[in-house]
């Protein structure tokens, strides 16, 4: 088993150790205190050093014994939801395979994504696909390269209106991340659009909430360029410590018809055996998205 990249070899303390070493055996007791140890570190500590190495363990578990553990620790992290006292209710590093993952039970807060931020890594994909989806969706269902590199395209597509006034107020929705506020995921709405900007995207599901890192690829705005009158996009690409691997944009349109549409396009494959575990539901809830996301453009734009 690979040692956690925090601590050297050696540093561990021996319960420390002891507990490492537990992760090399297949017993389900074993697979249980290793759980309740982090289960109590997380409620009874504040100390960061301890967060990191209950997480380790966690992580080196789940690494080890994939999805065979994961019916154990889903109903172990959900009972931190309900838990009274808010000073219990931490967030959480997961380190697994040199990557880290972090969970929230609360709704994450500034401080907790420029944790996550602070400690992702570079983009989890391959460069040669850096700014991809500026591309036409047509040039992109056609490109075989990046269908047998494993990734899977979300494309979607709507009309919001027509003329300039609705141009605009469709990239002023963009401009303040009101197609990404719903209930169950959200970016900090003060993130500029800007190439090179770290932010993160906040996802609630059956788990508590997770906090995702990404990078803004491009920044696009055009006038009168060919077929289209106007048009403004920007694309972000995963960092290591997401469970996707892969690019998304999202665009704001005039063609020559004065018809204005709202246009999200990406590509995207698992990044780690957590999310692989669970793709279809991701890929669903990639649809469920683009449906919510189209609804708070339309009523943006229509909005006076």
């Amino acid at each position: 088993m690979r040692i956690p990249p925090a601590r050297v070899k050696g540093a561990y303390s021996p319960l420390e150790s002891c507990l490492l070493s537990v992760l090399c055996s297949q017993s389900k007791a074993f697979e249980m205190v290793v759980l309740k140890f982090f289960l109590f570190s997380l409620g009874k500590s504040l100390n960061l050093d301890v967060f990191t190495v209950a997480g380790q363990l966690l992580g080196e578990l789940v690494r080890k014994l994939g999805d065979r553990v994961l019916p154990l620790i889903i109903p172990i992290l959900s009972q931190g939801l309900k838990v009274p006292d808010s000073s219990r209710r931490q967030k959480l590093f997961i380190f697994t395979t040199g990557d880290m993952f972090l969970f929230c039970w609360t709704r994450p807060s500034p401080q907790d994504q420029k944790a996550c931020i602070d400690k992702a890594g570079v983009f989890n994909y391959d460069c040669k696909y850096k700014g991809a989806t500026s591309k036409l969706a047509s040039s992109l269902k056609e490109d075989k390269e990046l269908s047998e590199a494993g990734f899977s395209l979300n494309h979607a597509r709507t009309l919001l209106g027509s003329g300039l006034e609705t141009y605009e107020k469709g990239k002023n929705a963009l401009e303040t991340w009101k197609h990404f506020q719903m209930n169950w995921t959200f970016v900090n709405v003060t993130t500029p659009i800007r190439r090179g900007v770290k932010f993160c995207v906040c996802v609630k599901e059956l788990l508590p909430w997770l906090v995702m890192p990404l990078q803004m690829v491009y920044v696009n705005e055009n006038k009168s360029a060919e077929k289209l009158k106007a048009s403004f996009s920007f694309g972000s690409g995963t960092l290591q410590g997401h469970l996707l691997a892969g690019e998304e944009r999202f665009s704001v349109e005039m063609d020559e018809n004065d018809q204005v549409w709202y246009e999200i396009l990406s590509f995207s494959k698992p990044a780690h055996y957590l999310s692989f575990i669970g793709y279809p539901y991701v890929q669903l809830r990639q649809k469920c998205f683009a449906k919510e996301s189209t609804k708070a453009m339309l009523k943006s734009c229509s909005a006076n």
